[in-house]
């Protein structure tokens, strides 16, 4: 396995067999990377479509001949009209669902911002968010993200740390929307 600061090979593959074959993604590489799939996000987002399923296995990566990075949003059977009220966790796993959706109240926009989080939880620690809780009923995995400090990411992306807490915010109203994002990132760039 090797560190990566790059995506390797000129075809598509999963983020998540990206993330496989790498120790770590340098940290520019997950900015790049972020940055990309918040500008697929605000795309979505201006079609009031709420993406939801922010596991890598759902991210294709692959690189341009000029070398720059690019993302492709994959299975969409679980994304939602902003506004709609439906039961999720038959499509996804709990441990990626914001706990509004949890709490089965409407989904909007700001949903997504919370599963940005997981995913780049995901992306610089090599596993899931709140995975021990996948088994678990959705009022344990509530309770947990109610009550438990939410975890942060490693040293080597200290910076990052304020991504993590706008997109963890238990108040949906709070959370940072797809330009905030955008902004954090390119500041941390």
């Amino acid at each position: 396995m090797a560190d990566c600061s790059e995506i390797c090979g000129e075809d598509c593959i999963s983020l998540f067999e990206h993330l496989q074959s790498c120790n770590y993604l340098s940290p520019e590489l997950v900015l790049d990377l972020m940055l990309e799939l918040a500008a697929g996000l605000s795309l979505l987002h201006s079609q009031n479509i709420v993406y939801l399923n922010w596991s890598s296995k759902n991210i294709l990566v692959h690189q341009d001949p000029y070398g720059k990075v690019c993302v492709k949003f994959i299975n969409f059977e679980a994304s939602v009209i902003a506004g709609t009220i439906l039961d999720l966790q038959s499509f996804l796993p709990i441990h990626l669902l914001s706990p509004e959706v949890l709490e089965n109240k409407i989904v909007e926009l700001s949903c997504d911002l919370w599963g940005v989080g997981c995913l780049l939880y995901e992306l610089t620690t090599g596993h899931s968010v709140w995975y021990q809780y996948r088994h678990t009923s959705k009022s344990e995995l509530l309770s947990a993200m109610k009550n438990e400090r939410h975890p942060e990411p490693p040293d080597r992306y200290y910076s990052l740390k304020p991504l993590y807490q706008e997109c963890w915010k238990m108040n949906p109203i709070e959370r940072v929307d797809v330009v905030g994002l955008q902004e954090l990132l390119s500041k941390n760039r």
